[in-house]
């Protein structure tokens, strides 16, 4: 009975170390759970100060293309009232000329690629008469 009561106390160290054993496996696979949850908190981090900074550029890109507009209204105004001004055959050559403008003026603000935006420069310019100085060439 002896060595049986041994052999009980040795079966149950077993089973403390097998439950330990299995204590410290769940505590490791916390640990790198742990560990994923804060390397993705700092991605997440990353991310939203990512986003914030590209709000921040498209919001001054509108600005920029607002300012833009106004700009070319208040041309297309002034050519307007040029066009008021103008005589006979000159009437229907400007009346031409803007509308001509504001379709050309549309498409430049509409166009989705910088280099479609820069082919309408010129177009623009001479349309609007521009002089050297005023193009900068």
């Amino acid at each position: 009975a002896n060595g049986n009561g041994n052999g009980a106390a040795a079966g149950a160290k077993g089973g403390g170390a097998n439950a330990e054993n299995q204590l410290l496996a769940i505590a490791r696979l916390q640990a790198a759970r742990d560990e994923e949850i804060a390397r993705l908190r700092a991605q997440i981090g990353r991310f939203a100060r990512q986003v914030e900074e590209r709000e921040a550029a498209l919001q001054g890109s509108r600005a920029e293309i607002a300012q833009a507009e106004a700009r070319f209204e208040a041309r297309v105004a002034d050519l307007q009232r040029q066009l008021a001004l103008a005589d006979g055959g000159e009437n229907r050559d400007a009346a031409d000329r803007l509308l001509y403008l504001k379709n050309t003026l549309f498409r430049y603000l509409t166009a989705k690629h910088y280099s479609e935006r820069e082919s309408l420069v010129p177009v623009i310019s001479t349309i609007m008469q521009f002089s050297d100085d005023e193009t900068g060439a």
